[in-house]
């Protein structure tokens, strides 16, 4: 396991941890995690890299800029593609340019958006794939949507349970825009891998799954979404109702069948 720095084309530099097994072939997995989160995905990454490792696949779990102890940056779709595509391009100068992108959330949403030359296919969880009416009176503090209107962006403290000590992300706009406004149709048109989308009962209950006919339809042949039942992702990778064996057996099925370790 080794820490490392890695810096975009646009100078910020992105901290992340990569491992590499002893029998590792050319193969490798790149973490892209969600929004206002780190490397570590609540734990999810964490355990998801144990078990890639072991069967042959070496791991990097990076922070996005503006997240954990990457550079401090404004928190954007357009960064986090940047960030994606340094990340994978690192990784294939180490001599890996079989890679698979296992995302969260927002990282999905980049990689969907980043389509990085080197990945041969996506295992994603709660992909933001599809536009959506969001209260952000419901979201942020008056004084917060204040700033987002006079200054254009507004710091949000960080309230999860992670390792690295930063304090607070820096959002914009954007970054709202981002959130809200996803289209499709461009991010599945022509898509150059095979992708698996899986969603949880947190995504059922806020009316995010199953995707929508229209987005059904812009999915390309090669890829698949479904929804694991019982599961909540946001509880955390070691809670009960996690479904983290589901979602494993799922990915390791998907990530072996395209990508085979060696």
């Amino acid at each position: 396991m080794t820490e490392v720095r890695i810096t975009t084309p646009r100078g910020v530099t992105l901290a992340g941890t990569w491992t590499v097994p002893v029998d590792a072939g050319d193969a490798a997995i790149v973490f892209a995690h969600g929004f206002l989160t780190d490397r570590h995905a609540v734990g999810w990454f964490d355990k998801f890299g144990a078990r890639y490792r072991a069967c042959g696949y070496a791991t990097l779990a990076f922070d996005f800029s503006g997240c954990g102890e990457s550079a401090d940056d404004i928190v954007t779709l357009e960064h986090a593609v940047e960030d994606l595509r340094a990340a994978s391009g690192w990784v294939a100068d180490e001599g890996f340019r079989r890679q698979i992108v296992h995302a969260h959330g927002t990282g999905a949403t980049a990689a969907l958006t980043a389509r990085p030359t080197h990945t041969r296919c996506l295992v994603a969880t709660s992909p933001v794939i599809e536009p959506r009416a969001i209260e952000w009176d419901q979201v942020f503090s008056a004084s917060q949507l204040d700033q987002l209107e006079t200054i254009g962006h507004t710091a949000i403290p960080n309230d999860v349970e992670c390792e690295n000590s930063r304090e607070h992300f820096v959002i914009s706009k954007q970054t709202l825009q981002d959130l809200s406004m996803a289209d499709p149709v461009a991010l599945l048109t022509d898509l150059p891998f095979p992708a698996l989308l899986m969603f949880d009962d947190i995504d059922v209950e806020r009316g995010l799954a199953p995707i929508a006919a229209d987005t059904a339809r812009a999915l390309p042949p090669q890829c698949a979404h479904k929804v694991l039942t019982g599961a909540r992702f946001s509880a955390g990778a070691a809670a009960p109702s996690s479904g983290l064996e589901d979602e494993w057996r799922e990915a390791h099925t998907w990530v072996t069948r395209h990508v085979p370790p060696r």
